[in-house]
């Protein structure tokens, strides 16, 4: 099925890069705002050499085909030269996120069991009671790309099949321990093509992403793509006049990140004008509410923008126009669009394992579990047989995912309702968090919130901003209280503080409801 719409991947990944580099030398692969030397333009020839230099390096210093190498970097130009290092010369790239505690470091070693470790000079600090004292090689990244350089480095990438592990990228997993997603060398193209196929970008696209995997994207098209000028480890705290002064001075032309960095922008846009040569802008990675579309149709008038809806394991699958998103006045769900071409997806009511049958699909409207199809649907987990059971299901000659999200079809279009593990019982149906916090996001002094309940007891959760006055506070849990009723839950607990409402570490946008939980 992967052939039929994606062209198939022979080999390295890598020789697609090299390919680029040797008819695109000297344009910008990554305009780099933490340069020593004060060139913030890295051509696809100096990006080529460094990574020859790096896995060079990597070799004499004993990693090899098929080795795992952990690399803990912040999303910098190292961070590119070292991951591209690594899969150039054969061996698997292994992650956890950058802002990652010390037991899950732990895990992913216990897991993967790297034979090498390639991070900041911070972070060897973990080093300290942790299975990273157990990794035979460990190095500092700069020591890679510093001193004296070899003659000749550039070399032929190591051959390897397609289907072999490139990358593995650890997430927390449905059973709480992390799960680290298998991508192939294939899965990575057909990935890219994909999103490529999507974005449409020409050579002389300026995309500043937030989102490494989409700078690989970027680059394995020619396509330049700046490093956003940020703590790597809260996307949140991002200060909207660094990002807008990076592109004006780049002349960006497309944008993707998570909603609260558009959120931090679209406010301060507001007094100011948006830069001229932003001509597009992608939102994604957490629920995209009407609100914002609001906000930042209201500020970037009709450029392209969009909402896109997409997980791990498969990004993206859905999207839709912020102009379609901001007209949205219904009370319930997100709309997220329609179905990218790629992607099959299904609304199912029920969903049988044990046979070659997905199950029974729900009618159309009627809401039920998420579950796609497609060439950039990620294939398989290393070592999580448990996790693969749960998310994966052989059907129709197909490999489906489910999502884990709820949701349902109506024209065509999809809308999201929640995420069917914090369904809450009311009655004889079931209510979902989206609704609330869509409803709530309508209100200026509301940062974020959250629906959440267990046998019986429910709580909508409220972040509100540090100055709302007393008076606003009463009408807010108001509004709160009229929402819940409407969902069917009136007894319901409402608590509006500004207690800061917990979420995602590599988005700092999708709410983490499972601790919410544990205080319900």
């Amino acid at each position: 099925m992967h052939g039929e719409i994606v062209e198939k991947l022979s080999g390295n990944i890598l020789d697609k890069l090299i390919s680029i580099a040797s008819t695109s030398s000297d344009h910008p692969a990554l305009i780099d705002p933490y340069a020593a030397n004060g060139s913030k333009y890295r051509s696809f020839d100096e990006l080529y050499t460094d990574v020859a230099i790096v896995a060079y390096r990597m070799r004499e210093k004993g990693i090899r085909v098929g080795d795992r190498v952990l690399i803990f970097i912040p999303y910098t130009y190292e961070l590119f030269v070292v991951l591209l290092a690594v899969t150039y010369s054969g061996a698997v790239a292994v992650f956890a996120d950058i802002a990652a505690h010390g037991d899950m470091i732990n895990q992913v070693c216990l897991s993967a069991k790297p034979r090498a470790f390639i991070g900041i000079l911070a972070s060897f600090a973990l080093m300290k009671n942790s299975q990273l004292r157990r990794v035979p090689i460990k190095l500092w990244h700069k020591s890679l790309l510093s001193g004296r350089k070899p003659t000749s480095p550039k070399m032929d990438t190591v051959p390897v099949d397609s289907e072999s592990s490139a990358l593995f990228t650890f997430t927390s997993g449905t059973t709480g321990n992390p799960k680290a997603a298998d991508r192939s060398h294939a899965f990575l193209w057909r990935q890219h093509k994909v999103l490529a196929a999507h974005q449409h970008f020409d050579r002389d696209e300026v995309d500043l992403t937030l989102w490494p995997v989409f700078a690989l994207s970027n680059l394995v098209q020619g396509v330049t793509s700046v490093i956003p000028h940020f703590n790597s480890r809260k996307p949140g705290s991002a200060k909207p006049e660094v990002i807008h002064r990076q592109i004006v001075d780049s002349k960006v032309t497309a944008m993707t990140g998570p909603p609260i960095f558009f959120e931090h922008l679209a406010e301060y846009w507001q007094t100011r004008t948006p830069p001229e040569t932003l001509k597009r802008a992608s939102v994604g990675g957490a629920p995209v509410f009407p609100a914002l579309a609001q906000k930042l149709v209201q500020v970037l008038g009709d450029r392209s923008l969009e909402a896109i809806y997409g997980s791990t394991e498969a990004e993206p699958m859905t999207s839709l126009t912020l102009a379609k998103l901001a007209e949205d006045a219904t009370f319930g769900g997100v709309p997220v669009g329609e179905p990218l071409p790629e992607t099959t997806l299904r609304i199912m009511a029920e969903i049988e394992t044990a046979s070659n049958s997905l199950g029974r699909v729900a009618e159309e409207g009627d809401s039920g579990e998420i579950v796609v199809a497609g060439p950039h649907v990620l294939d398989r987990y290393f070592q999580s047989d448990e996790d693969y059971k749960l998310t994966k299901v052989h059907a129709e000659g197909r490999l489906w995912h489910r999502t884990g999200d709820i949701g349902y079809l109506k024209g065509g279009k999809v809308t999201l309702l929640g995420r069917l593990a914090f369904g809450i019982k009311a009655g004889e149906k079931t209510v979902y968090s989206f609704p609330f916090e869509k409803r709530m996001k309508q209100e200026p002094d509301v940062i974020r919130s959250a629906l959440v309940g267990s046998k019986g007891n429910a709580a909508g959760f409220v972040q509100l901003r540090k100055k709302t006055r007393n008076l606003r506070v009463a009408e807010i849990e108001a509004i709160a209280r009229d929402t819940l009723e409407k969902l069917d839950l009136p007894a319901a607990r409402i608590i509006a503080n500004t207690v800061e409402i917990p979420t995602d570490k590599r988005h700092n946008s999708r709410i983490e409801y499972a601790t919410l939980l544990r205080q319900v």
